[in-house]
């Protein structure tokens, strides 16, 4: 956990994530389900974003309190390269501060709650800082 090496998924699996630091490629393996199409897109920002934040005020709900929120710039967490399938990789630029892969699949989450995505779905950690 301390080492970052996990991943977050509301029922996608993931066979391997590993992200090679000499190359600055991370590369993904979906375990993946008979019947079950998969998409991994990677996300990222690039150097010199836009770093102006806005303010909003999130209302308590369902007996939580009120809190203030960030919005931050478009630039933030990009599409870098989309891909059908269970094996890809993305190769960082030299002005990528970060990747992360977004791995969806057409199959309902075994795991949701209202905020989550509609479709199972994985995140991994960003890679290249």
């Amino acid at each position: 956990m301390k080492q970052g090496d996990f991943y977050s998924s509301t029922g996608v699996e993931m066979k391997d994530i590993r992200f090679d630091a000499e190359t600055r490629t991370l590369f993904v393996d979906v375990k993946p389900e008979d019947g079950v199409t998969y998409s991994v897109r990677f996300v990222g920002t690039k150097k010199g974003f836009d770093t102006k934040t806005e303010s909003f005020e999130d209302p308590a709900k369902d007996q939580k309190p009120a809190r203030t929120g960030l919005i931050y710039s478009d630039d933030i967490g990009v599409t870098l390269k989309v891909e059908d399938g269970v094996s890809t990789s993305y190769e960082m630029t030299p002005e990528d501060l970060y990747v992360r892969a977004i791995v969806t699949s057409d199959e309902k989450p075994k795991f949701r709650d209202r905020n989550e995505p509609p479709t199972a779905t994985a995140w991994t950690q960003p890679y290249g800082w």
